[in-house]
């Protein structure tokens, strides 16, 4: 297979991909109302009638579709005194509804959303809950999410949301594509630029990738390099040094060995994805919240690896922390008619039913402690498989660290650096400043 002969199949590829999003995704945000059908269970007679909305993005073509639109529609089901109105937008949709209802002063009642880098400015405007003495007093919740879930989700010591997704980045690789291409699983980065050069050279592309690539490979690249003493940079308390801009320079290392497609930052998660699903990619590096979306028939070539080392000593990173909430408005807060009914939605989203649905059907890894030799998704299974192996260290996605202007400016520069607008230097300089000018204020 060339190369020229290979970016025609991209299209053609590239092409189905998005008339089957523009199915799926129904064109933009919907608004409905879950309506109950047949038999459902017996009405509480002791609850009033209430009428509560919620805002999500897990809709279209989304894997996590698959799980949370059925269990919504069960919750709308099972109680009867509740009039769920669902709002929806699709993808990063969300955050642009939340901005307009949040603006419009008409918040949904419950909503998904990312961490406070966020949803700072809707928690200084006293337009979120603050939820930490819900939580305290919610036997339910003790021991129920793993280790710092809460993290993303505070503000000043006050916890604003329950954490829903743990966000991982994911390493692919299809084993009969590296077989049949006679080339080694890698384990330390020289062994990965040497896989690239030989993928490269036969025609292919060596990652399924979009603009969100580049960023999940710095992030293993600074965290190898930093280890520990990473946290306190990122919160601007300690000064970056010389080891910024070399693991920039890795990242510059595989973009001139030709190892994305060209484009790719017009590309979308999903259609970096489908490369790696029809064979035209094998390796494919990204957010777990996609591991539901790999085609079945590869289920039995893909194993999950960690990014690799830089050097044979070092130790293996993998980004892992929760990164996705459910939050409960003020509004809904302060209408006693409306906070129980809320908190209990916000709880049973956030809660085991659905979550082990979201990992089980969907392949979206929950943050919530459970026995995990149940049945699940198989793409899932790898990947938690090495996260727990003991094998590998786990850090936090940077972003989850920065103010959300900080956060804007390094997925900038992490683009820049990739167009080869900005050299290596330019990059470690401009992320650093922009977390000097625009601290996070969580950490204040």
């Amino acid at each position: 297979m060339n190369r020229d002969t290979g970016i025609k199949s991209i299209v053609l590829v590239l092409g189905m991909a998005l008339i089957l999003m523009a199915c799926s995704e129904g064109g933009g945000s919907s608004d409905r109302v879950v309506e109950r059908q047949g038999e459902s269970a017996p009405a509480d007679t002791e609850k009033a009638a209430v009428e509560l909305t919620l805002a999500h993005g897990w809709t279209g073509e989304a894997a996590m579709a698959k799980a949370f639109e059925p269990a919504v529609e069960r919750y709308a089901q099972e109680h009867d005194y509740i009039t769920l109105n669902v709002e929806t937008a699709p993808g990063n949709g969300i955050r642009d509804k939340i901005v307009t209802e949040m603006a419009a002063n008409d918040p949904p009642d419950v909503f998904l959303h990312w961490g406070v880098r966020e949803t700072e400015r809707y928690i200084t405007n006293g337009k979120i809950a603050d939820l930490t003495d819900l939580i305290a007093d919610d036997p339910e919740l003790n021991g129920l999410y793993s280790a710092n879930a809460y993290g993303s989700a505070t503000y000043r010591g006050r916890i604003y949301a329950l954490p829903i997704q743990e966000n991982m980045m994911t390493f692919l690789v299809n084993t009969k594509m590296f077989e049949e291409y006679g080339v080694d699983i890698p384990e330390t980065f020289d062994e990965l630029k040497e896989a690239v050069r030989t993928f490269e050279e036969n025609g292919l592309i060596p990652f399924a990738a979009n603009g969100g690539t580049p960023r999940a490979m710095l992030l293993s690249l600074v965290d190898q390099l930093y280890g520990d003493d990473l946290r306190e940079r990122l919160i601007g308390n300690q000064p970056f040094d010389d080891r910024l801009a070399q693991a920039a320079g890795y990242v510059k290392e595989l973009v001139e060995l030709g190892a994305f497609p060209e484009g790719m930052e017009t590309l979308s998660t999903l259609q970096a994805l489908e490369l790696f699903n029809a064979g035209m990619s094998p390796m494919y590096f990204q957010h777990s919240w996609t591991l539901g979306s790999v085609a079945e028939d590869l289920f039995e070539h893909v194993e999950v690896i960690p990014f690799p080392k830089l050097s044979e000593a070092g130790d293996a990173y993998m980004t892992s922390a929760a990164g996705y909430f459910v939050y409960l408005s003020q509004h809904a807060y302060e209408d006693e008619s409306k906070r129980e009914a809320a908190w209990e939605l916000v709880k049973y989203l956030a809660g085991p039913e659905v979550g082990k649905d979201l990992e089980v059907i969907s392949g979206n890894p929950s943050p919530i402690v459970w026995d995990r030799n149940a049945d699940m998704h198989p793409m899932l299974a790898k990947a938690l498989k090495l996260r727990d192996s003991g094998t590998v260290k786990t850090f936090a996605d940077h972003n989850e660290l920065l103010s959300a202007e900080a956060s804007k400016r390094y997925n900038d520069l992490v683009t820049k650096l990739y167009l080869n607008e900005i050299n290596p230097e330019e990059y470690a300089k401009l992320f650093e400043e922009a977390i000097l000018d625009y601290p996070n204020p969580a950490f204040e």
